[in-house]
């Protein structure tokens, strides 16, 4: 697993190193501010960010909220118990994992795993959201294509799907695709009409 560090504390960003190696772990960059961070995750696209909540130069929120929109990584956040806005930072779709400060070795490793596979997760949802949603459009577009056929051509629904599916068959080619065809045909032909009026 390859991890990037965003870490002000010297001695910190030090141990963590140091665990990290030890587990087999490759440690891409490491750096104290927030605008260096960001160059540096999108630049060796690490597996793992660590960040710690004493970051330097940068709102920590702005950074989660970076990380977080362009899926860059998920987000292991070391938390101090004195930070007042520690709530607020375990909030950020970024974090998928935290661990208090000073974090020892045992709950490092499970939270770091934890970041990942949340992480896989959440990547998978979002496919699935995907093509469920390009699925429901495929779904829209047939509809309004059999009604189209129904009201051209005077066939039932049943008829009209079937004449799209064979089409489909034919062709070697997606309904939706049939679909897209029959309702730009139909509206070349409405504009087609217009300008002849």
């Amino acid at each position: 697993m390859t991890v990037m560090l965003i870490c002000s504390n010297k001695a910190l960003r030090q141990r963590l190193q140091d665990l990290f190696r030890a587990w087999g772990w490759v440690v891409v960059g490491e750096t104290r501010t927030g605008p260096e961070a960001l160059r540096l995750v999108r630049a060796r696209q690490p597996d793992l960010i660590v960040v710690d909540d004493e970051l330097a130069e940068m709102n920590l929120s702005q950074l989660m909220d970076v990380i977080s929109q362009d899926r860059l990584a998920p987000v292991l956040l070391l938390l101090s118990p004195a930070n007042r806005w520690g709530e607020e930072l375990l909030k950020s779709q970024a974090v998928l994992a935290a661990v208090s400060k000073p974090p020892n070795e045992t709950d490092l490793y499970l939270a770091a795993l934890l970041a990942e596979a949340n992480f896989a997760k959440f990547a998978a949802l979002e496919q699935e959201i995907t093509r469920l949603q390009d699925q429901l459009q495929s779904r829209k577009l047939v509809e309004r294509a059999k009604g189209i056929l129904m009201e051209t051509l005077g066939l039932s629904e049943q008829e009209a799907y079937r004449k799209m599916q064979r089409e489909s068959m034919e062709r070697r080619t997606s309904m939706r695709t049939i679909a897209e065809a029959i309702i730009t045909a139909q509206k070349f032909y409405q504009n087609r009409g217009k300008k002849q009026e």
